[in-house]
């Protein structure tokens, strides 16, 4: 059996690691040799259930929060408009995105937060501005307040996606760390599920016009008090606390979450710790840009994480979520919105099956064959466009046209293939490949990488399906090209580390891209 290099090697270094491999088979990884025993891996207990639901609740209101716009755009225009100026298609759009701004600045700055106050503080700190951005929103009473009301949301969603991942990801046992962290983003498919259901029950005529959009928007604040309530309960991260010089207090936690352990297996889970917390917890910020950026597996390490969140965004998927009810009431639909949780469905059952497979399979090989059927899936809806010419105009009216329920039907290919891969692999990615000297700066670049594409994605859709040659059919033909060349990509630099602790992927990129180990090792089997 192959086993792993010193984590104290050499970076980068002439002849580093040649005497070891980088990594080691892929279905050997529950029992490397070396140095590596695993007396946390086996059965997941209920403490570790617990605090993963519980924090997932953040990937619940991320959700709902990015897909509630949807069914509320629908509703709001003629509340917001007055006789000077009325609601256009580009106060929209800067309303949408206006969270994805929010989240980038959130998630910018979480990381840096978290290792001052702690993974559970910065998950307060979300519930915080969860709650405020719901209430600003059900008051607004002009687009401008409601641009204000969308960051404030946004903010809280961008330190929700850095932090719940990571805390999760510090918790789980690395046999089950892949499964569990795409439990937060089955609570976010679950999250967008619940805002077109939401939105679909709140419409005219169970509530005016006006009270529908401020309903939709406001009840986004009541799981965050629920999960505020609930974190006094859950524990901070071992590595967290080590890093604090608060050992006992890990030891505790570990005993806690992993259930039945010898002395001697906590002390094993402890020291393997701190080999990677090390000389972290005095480094100022420019020390950790400079370790960032200069040390190769760190950068190599960013490298991959910022592809793939990028590649997340850039392929178009949000478009869906934002705007998909003004797209179905563009082709025809009597309830766009009941249409739109068809596809939100779709997210959240193969989100669910990429649960099942995540660990079995790993990410590598589930990116590589997923990513060519969101390419099939966007060319197929571009097709579907190209006889639906409503869709070149946001202007114009319904259609009738044959080709919507195929349209439905080519979305579902698109998402279900996004569900599987991509939608939840770069949060797993970017919470478990930064050491901890860099973990918390690597994970901010990451996901402000993340809501940067999702930023202009939600600001240029309706624009673009206005101006562009082709309209939607145009647009659609380049999100497939994007998925072309980031399969091209992930295959290039993307390794597998299913299987391996945290602080063993460091190793894996540490004299580089560790692929060719891999596709070495599949060769073998």
């Amino acid at each position: 059996m192959p086993s792993y290099s010193r984590l104290d090697a050499e970076d980068d270094g002439p002849g580093a690691l040649s005497s070891q491999p980088l990594i080691a088979n892929p279905d050997t990884l529950s029992a490397p040799a070396g140095d590596f025993s695993r007396p946390e891996d086996g059965a997941i207990t209920g403490w570790i259930w617990l605090l993963t639901l519980t924090a997932g609740i953040s990937g619940l209101l991320f959700g709902y929060d990015t897909a509630s716009i949807s069914a509320a755009l629908l509703h709001l225009a003629p509340s917001l408009s007055t006789p000077e100026n009325p609601v256009t298609t580009w106060d929209k759009s800067l309303i949408t995105s206006s969270t994805s701004l929010g989240a980038l600045v959130g998630g910018l700055f979480a990381g840096l937060l978290a290792d001052r106050i702690g993974r559970r503080g910065v998950i307060w700190v979300a519930d915080g501005l969860f709650i405020l951005g719901a209430l600003w929103q059900a008051l607004a009473g002009s687009v401008g307040a409601m641009v204000v009301g969308r960051t404030v949301v946004g903010l809280g969603v961008g330190v929700g996606s850095l932090i719940v991942p990571l805390y999760i990801s510090e918790l789980s046992p690395p046999s089950h760390r892949g499964r569990l962290v795409v439990i937060n983003v089955l609570f976010i498919t679950f999250g967008q599920l619940i805002a077109y259901a939401v939105g679909l029950i709140l419409s005219p005529p169970t509530l005016s016009q006006d009270l529908s959009w401020r309903f939709m928007l406001g009840l986004g604040g009541i799981p965050a008090v629920f999960q505020f309530v609930f974190m006094f309960f859950m524990p901070e991260t071992p590595r967290w606390l080590i890093q604090h010089s608060r050992r006992q207090d890990a030891a505790r936690v570990v005993r806690k979450v992993y259930g039945d352990l010898s002395e001697r297996s906590v002390e094993q889970i402890l020291a393997g710790i701190e080999q990677g917390v090390e000389a972290v917890t005095k480094d100022p910020l420019g020390a950790k840009l400079k370790a960032l950026f200069s040390v190769g597996s760190n950068r190599r390490a960013l490298a991959i994480s910022c592809l793939l969140q990028g590649l997340q965004q850039a392929c178009g998927f949000n478009s869906l979520m934002y705007y998909s009810a003004t797209i179905f009431s563009l082709v025809g639909f009597k309830n766009p919105t009941a249409t739109a949780m068809v596809v939100a469905g779709t997210n959240m059952v193969f989100t669910a099956l990429a649960f099942t497979l995540i660990d079995r399979i790993g990410r590598r090989r589930i990116l590589l064959w997923s990513i060519p059927g969101m390419a099939v899936g966007l060319l197929l809806c571009a097709l579907a466009f190209h006889h639906l010419p409503i869709l070149t105009s946001v202007s114009s009216g319904p259609s009738s046209s044959p080709w919507t329920p195929l349209l439905i039907l080519f979305m579902m290919a698109y998402v279900s293939a996004y569900a599987l891969g991509i939608g939840a692999i770069p949060w797993i990615v970017q919470s478990e490949f930064f050491p901890m000297r860099v973990r918390g700066l690597g994970t901010g670049m990451a996901t402000a990488t993340n809501w940067i594409l999702n930023f202009i994605v939600g600001a240029t859709f309706l624009p673009a399906v206005e101006w562009m040659w082709g309209g939607a059919q145009g647009l659609f033909i380049v999100y497939a090209i994007v998925c072309g060349v980031g399969w091209v990509a992930v295959n290039r630099v993307y390794p597998e580390t299913r299987g391996l602790r945290m602080e063993e992927i460091e190793v894996v990129l540490r004299n580089g891209w560790g692929v060719r180990e891999i596709v070495d090792s599949e060769d073998d089997e």
